[in-house]
């Protein structure tokens, strides 16, 4: 029984259900094995376009001093235009798609190992186990598995994050070197492709320049992705109990949203650090400061309240992005 048991509970966590209920449209056979990959990179592909501006405002909010979010704003339509928002698209488009795309297979793929190794010691949930202490005794296994399949894929995501970041204030770090008057617009300085700006690095500081703060990146990454995947679940079994309906399109629907709130609460001062760290990376590199002159950035630097500068607009932007995500996927996942 509580083989069996163990076993029901890691399928209900699943992001890819065994179920008996008709499909809107009957996939091939020979495609599904790859359907979860597949949904999963086509809802990242329409979340990340949604959420792309608040991030770009987000990074500049990390890195350079204005007085507001509005202030950002204002001051970025005013000298890039609205391309501005959406400068950098193209790496996370390519990559951060397809990465969170990764990052559900290998989620799925852990989960049972972990959630195995857990129930080994103590007792699975059952279909009368109470919702509370049902998500108490699947949450180690599912954080776990998060945050294996959040590290996991940090080796590929970390040299598109770095040219992402690069491609959202270069301009305003060449407005800066250039000293450009206070009236000027960063419209009079030509800006790279992101491809371009990619080739520069390697061209200068060979592959290793593109994983410029790759350690706070692997640590908010490991930490994040696992709160974000417990967050998920934890919310989505609890409002399905309560609704009465597995996977209900509410609860689905607030645990993304409040996944993407909680993880990045968590990990901004991290994200702040990374964006900083790297941020001083490309300007040593570039040669726009001395790298004597540049303070020594450490875990212990993120205990300060500027180390949240932005938190307001990421978390409407990461809200929004988790919703709209799990969403689309778990409705694709039902009717595909």
């Amino acid at each position: 029984m509580s083989s069996e048991a163990a076993s029901n509970a890691i399928a209900e966590l699943s992001l890819a259900p065994r179920t008996d209920t008709a499909k809107l449209i009957q996939l091939p056979e020979a495609l599904l094995p790859y359907r979860q990959t597949g949904f999963a990179y086509i809802a990242s592909l329409y979340s990340i376009g949604a959420g792309f501006p608040l991030d770009s405002v987000k990074t500049r909010l990390q890195t350079y001093k204005y007085n507001s979010v509005w202030h950002c704003i204002v001051e970025t339509k005013r000298s890039e235009g609205i391309g501005g928002f959406y400068r950098g698209i193209v790496a996370p488009l390519t990559s951060s798609a397809f990465v969170r795309a990764a990052s559900v297979a290998v989620y799925s793929s852990s989960l049972a190992t972990t959630s195995q190794f857990f129930f080994s010691l103590y007792r699975p949930p059952t279909e009368g186990t109470p919702a509370l202490e049902k998500i108490a005794r699947m949450t180690p296994g599912v954080f776990f598995a998060g945050c294996i399949a959040g590290a996991s894929c940090t080796l590929v995501s970390s040299p598109f994050e770095f040219t992402k970041l690069v491609s959202q204030i270069e301009l305003l770090l060449m407005k800066e070197r250039m000293g450009a008057a206070a009236g000027g617009t960063a419209g009079q300085i030509v800006a790279s492709s992101t491809w371009k700006v990619a080739r520069g690095l390697v061209a200068k500081n060979g592959v290793k320049a593109l994983y410029s703060g790759y350690r706070y990146h692997l640590l908010r990454d490991l930490i994040g992705s696992g709160v974000y995947f417990t967050v998920y679940d934890g919310f989505k079994t609890g409002i399905s109990s309560v609704l009465g309906k597995k996977a209900h399109p509410a609860s689905v629907a607030i645990g993304g949203a409040l996944a993407g709130t909680f993880s990045w609460i968590i990990v901004y001062p991290l994200d702040t650090l990374k964006s900083v760290v790297q941020r001083d990376c490309y300007s040593t590199m570039m040669g726009f400061t001395k790298k004597a002159d540049i303070p020594k950035r450490k875990l212990s630097n993120m205990i300060h309240r500027g180390m949240y500068r932005g938190l307001g607009v990421s978390l409407a932007r990461t809200s929004i992005m988790g919703m709209m995500f799990f969403s689309s996927y778990e409705w694709m996942i039902k009717n595909f």
